[in-house]
């Protein structure tokens, strides 16, 4: 896969979780038992510091860059991502912050959950909550925001999901 056909592949992992993310709004979900805090926000964060262009190449084996465009704030979330250098690679991973709570939808986890329903794999040890999705990728519960990773390249489902919770990791250890 070629360094273009990567990124594009990384944005269309974005605008998927965000599009989520937009279904989600528009639905009057009823909300969960305990609601979110105001003023919940990924403003204490920022993706790239949680994790390092070093934890990248450290956690997927291999050189990387950024890859551009992803530091891009959209609807006040963030993310970053990191994308490997070699031609003949297709290792990448996504570093997602979302907001606990957007317009109409004042429980994005447990909306988030509910649409889900059966489909989740839970993950025992991070964060409040953690799952690996439908379609993977990890999601993490903390208390300000929703961390979401997303790793690709990788040939096994176990090794995959490996990756994504040793990210998850290092993001929440900096956290």
């Amino acid at each position: 896969m070629t360094g273009s056909h990567r990124y594009k592949a990384a944005i269309m992992a974005l605008l998927m979780v965000l599009g989520l993310a937009a279904c989600n709004s528009s639905n009057q979900a009823t909300a969960a038992s305990e609601p979110a805090t105001p003023g919940d926000s990924v403003a204490d964060y920022d993706a790239c510091a949680l994790v390092t262009k070093a934890d990248a190449e450290a956690i997927l084996g291999e050189p990387v860059d950024p890859a551009k465009g992803e530091t891009t704030p959209v609807l006040g979330n963030k993310a970053c991502g990191y994308v490997a250098t070699s031609q003949s690679s297709m290792k990448m991973v996504n570093i997602y912050l979302g907001r606990l709570s957007m317009g109409a939808q004042p429980d994005m986890w447990n909306a988030t959950k509910k649409m889900w329903q059966d489909k989740l794999q839970p993950v025992a040890g991070l964060g409040k909550d953690a799952f690996i999705g439908p379609d993977g990728g990890l999601q993490v519960l903390t208390s300000k925001c929703i961390l979401v990773i997303s790793v690709n390249g990788f040939k096994g489902k176990t090794e995959k999901a490996d990756a994504e919770k040793a990210f998850a990791q290092k993001a929440l250890s900096r956290m």
